[in-house]
């Protein structure tokens, strides 16, 4: 989520489209199929050029949400998998401070979201901050080997949407846009 991982997600779009192009067909199935991967890389690209990622704050399906929903899809079932979830738990911060990136550099370009949106966004992610968060549920139901490791985890997870909390009230929405 953060400006580099949003140039990188950029240029490998770049080269894939340039390869799908070089990519012979053999039959109607192969045009359609590459005219649907060229277009979808194609938006991809413009996104990015057109700076959505210095702007992503939706109330359904931006990083706020997807920081927290990835742990939905997450198997825990063994002892590896609930390291995995710790894992990725130890992730959420850095993951959150290149989000806090993308958004100041939206900021700075004077792109930035609709207030409407800034709020939706504050508000769920001021949700994950407390003891009733979902970190905080999830790290209760880990194993008992794993449970500091992971109560460690949900602690520096919830920190991380403190400060995007706070991010979206006192930096992103004094400069939000009333349009959507």
């Amino acid at each position: 989520f953060s400006p580099d991982g949003h140039a990188a997600s950029a240029q490998a779009a770049q080269l894939a489209l340039a390869e799908a192009a070089r990519t012979p067909v053999a039959d109607d199935v192969d045009r359609v199929t590459q005219a649907e991967l060229q277009r979808t890389l194609q938006v991809q690209i413009d996104g990015h050029e057109a700076g959505f990622w210095q702007r992503d704050v939706n109330n359904i399906a931006s990083p706020t949400q997807e920081l927290r929903d990835i742990f939905d899809l997450l198997p825990m079932d063994t002892a590896e998998d609930w390291h995995r979830v710790a894992l990725r738990m130890h992730n959420v911060p850095t993951a959150v401070d290149g989000y806090l990136a993308s958004l100041q550099a939206g900021i700075d370009a004077g792109n930035t979201p609709a207030i409407r949106q800034v709020r939706e966004a504050s508000a769920q992610a001021h949700k994950q901050t407390g003891a009733e968060s979902f970190f905080s549920g999830l790290a209760s139901q880990a194993p008992e080997a794993l449970g500091n490791d992971l109560g460690r985890a949900a602690a520096d997870a919830q920190a991380a949407y403190a400060r995007l909390a706070d991010f979206l009230d006192h930096q992103l929405a004094p400069h939000a846009t009333e349009h959507d």
